[in-house]
């Protein structure tokens, strides 16, 4: 097992972290920059980096034996590639990532690959899965053939089609990775804008009163329908070997939490291929934690996914069983049948919970930021 694993900025992060010999690559970024990021959520960073502090924080996780990448995976940029001080700026930007001694940079946009191939040929380039790849066999071949990128991301909602994710290792000339943690919604509808949101707020190009609107909205459907808990595309720690069994060995873990112990929790989990607790402490949606409060915790009145519950899940999937062939609550009903993991310590507390989702969705739609 190989992990790429998110950093927080704290200062203890690097130290901890690389104590693990799985831990290969650490991944991170700037406040804001030209591009942005569509996974990263400023709610998790324990400061606000500095191009000296990353420049320091890649040094030390060089004298560790580590590689660090640049996370420049906006998903848009209000086309300011298309222009001349846009792209200048651009460059820049990239000028610096590769000074700085970074070993690689995460995009998602095909121009960023040829501008960092062409021009930046030391850095190494690793495709994210976004809401346009990775999660087809063509796509597959084209980027890690023609654009010969280094690494791709699959895209997370192919992580129980184990027939798929068979094709893509036969297909692909490059090395691929699987987010392990996620626990966003299964196929989710709000993708593509929610990447948007989270690209433009940590870019350059506009200013952003609040971006947690699909968050409130993610939140409240799995309030709503918790079997939602249970379809998101997450690898449990103890399923790692299923996937090693189909040649996967690389594993990104979303850390996403200001806590450098929350971090070590969730490492330590999957090293050792077991987690008793709750599930969503240890995954990630779009950088947050699924019911996450102020303080980088799950809300207390949130549900309870009791990963013990779960032991025996994923045999479904690797029975060839996969869901895109079935439609979801009415031909199969799978995911809800293993309501038995959801616990609530309040429902009546989880309702108000809900109801605060539901207030701040309106007021965000009515203009009352």
């Amino acid at each position: 097992m190989k992990l790429t694993v998110t950093t927080n900025w704290a200062d203890d992060f690097i130290d901890r972290v690389c104590e693990f010999e799985e831990v290969e690559w650490i991944r991170g970024r700037l406040y804001k920059d030209e591009i942005g990021s569509r996974e990263m959520s400023f709610n998790n960073f324990s400061k606000h980096p500095t191009r000296k502090i990353v420049e320091k924080a890649i040094r030390k996780i060089h004298s560790y034996g580590k590689k660090f990448s640049y996370m420049l995976d906006g998903s848009c940029t209000g086309n300011k590639e298309y222009s001349w001080e846009g792209q200048e700026k651009i460059r820049e930007n990239l000028r610096w990532i590769d000074d700085s001694g970074a070993d690689s940079v995460i995009v998602t946009a095909p121009y960023l690959v040829e501008v960092i191939k062409g021009q930046f040929p030391r850095l190494k380039v690793e495709l994210a899965s976004s809401f346009l790849v990775i999660g087809e066999i063509k796509r597959i071949k084209y980027y890690s053939g023609l654009l010969g990128v280094d690494s791709m991301v699959i895209k997370n909602e192919h992580n129980r089609n184990f027939r798929l994710l068979k094709a893509f290792k036969e297909a692909a000339d490059c090395k691929l990775k699987l987010v392990a943690n996620s626990i966003c919604l299964f196929c989710c509808n709000f993708l593509t804008d929610h990447s948007n949101v989270l690209s433009h707020i940590s870019n350059f190009t506009a200013k952003v009163e609040n971006f947690r609107y699909y968050n409130y909205i993610c939140n409240k459907i799995r309030l709503d329908k918790p079997e939602e808990l249970i379809k998101a595309p997450f690898i449990r720690p103890e399923d790692i070997s299923v996937y090693e069994s189909y040649g996967y060995e690389d594993f990104i873990l979303d850390l996403n939490s200001p806590h450098t112990d929350d971090a070590i929790r969730t490492i330590k989990a999957y090293i050792s291929r077991r987690y008793d607790g709750n599930l969503l402490e240890i995954m990630s949606s779009k950088g947050e934690k699924a019911f996450q409060n102020d303080n980088g915790r799950v809300e207390k009145d949130a549900p309870y996914l009791d990963n013990r519950e779960l032991d025996g899940f994923i045999k479904y999937f690797t029975d060839g069983n996969e869901c895109h062939f079935s439609i979801c609550g009415m031909e199969c009903n799978y995911c809800k049948n293993w309501l038995k993991a959801v616990h609530w310590n309040n429902k009546q507390s989880a309702e108000a919970l809900r109801a605060g989702f539901q207030k701040r969705i309106e007021e965000i739609e009515a203009g009352i930021f």
